[in-house]
């Protein structure tokens, strides 16, 4: 049974105040989660390692041009037992977050701590923290794929390279070149999806191309990104996922 408890009054002002974050896209206070505090805006680590040299003094760092992933932690509060039974299996696993102070963004993100919501509530407790432990780049809010249909620059965004998805559409043997860099499409049949952050090609996820390319996996830049090709090309349509640390 849902025991509903009325807003004290010490909380109505409060919440009148209170953010929140989408989770998988569920807006947390649509099952009346707020946020007293957001996570703190911050950049992910990047990934070292500290080598020592015997005879030499000091030591040396190595950049492995890679990032660590990195806990946020929301200060929440909960505004009525009433969303209980679907918060719970709400508020688990992996997804995408988005918080309301960086609401331009989303991050991948794994839920790390378990909360008992009844047993908080139980015990008379309306607040609770939550742990986001965030993959390392943030990502546009339902980005527009991009299409081009001859040779050009394309502006880049975000402050990070991309790992971007594009459509070949096309026929027969084809060079892509971006930004000085070329990978080589063979024996295409209308068209192939080259994804660089799977690091695939196919036309779907089950009938995979990677024999029919060679080449390295392309990216894009923050700034302008030339992009031309070679062969029977009618289009290429470009999913950027401009990205930021």
């Amino acid at each position: 049974m849902i025991i509903r408890r009325p807003i004290i009054p010490e909380y109505r002002d409060l919440l009148q105040q209170l953010s929140y974050f989408i989770w998988n896209g569920i807006n947390s206070a649509d099952y009346g989660v707020y946020v007293e505090r957001q996570p703190v805006i911050q950049s992910p680590t990047l990934r070292t390692q500290t080598i020592t040299i015997p005879g030499r003094s000091g030591s040396l760092t190595v950049s492995e041009d890679a990032y660590d992933t990195y806990t946020k932690t929301c200060e929440c509060l909960l505004k009525t037992t009433d969303f209980l039974p679907a918060i719970a299996p709400w508020l688990k696993g992996n997804g995408d977050v988005i918080f309301s102070n960086e609401r331009q963004f989303r991050q991948e993100a794994l839920i790390r701590n378990k909360i008992d919501l009844n047993k908080a509530f139980k015990m008379g407790f309306r607040r609770f923290l939550l742990q986001f432990e965030c993959q390392p780049f943030k990502y546009e809010i339902n980005p527009k794929p991009i299409t081009i249909t001859a040779p050009t620059t394309l502006k880049g965004n975000g402050n990070y390279y991309s790992e971007p998805i594009i459509r070949v559409n096309g026929a027969g043997n084809i060079t892509i070149t971006i930004n000085g860099k070329s990978f080589n499409l063979y024996t295409i049949a209308d068209y192939v999806i080259v994804n660089t952050k799977i690091i695939l090609a196919y036309r779907t996820l089950t009938q995979l191309m990677n024999n029919q390319m060679s080449g390295d996996f392309p990216t894009l830049l923050p700034k302008e990104n030339v992009i031309s090709w070679t062969g029977n090309v009618s289009s290429l349509i470009i999913e950027p996922n401009w990205r930021w640390i």
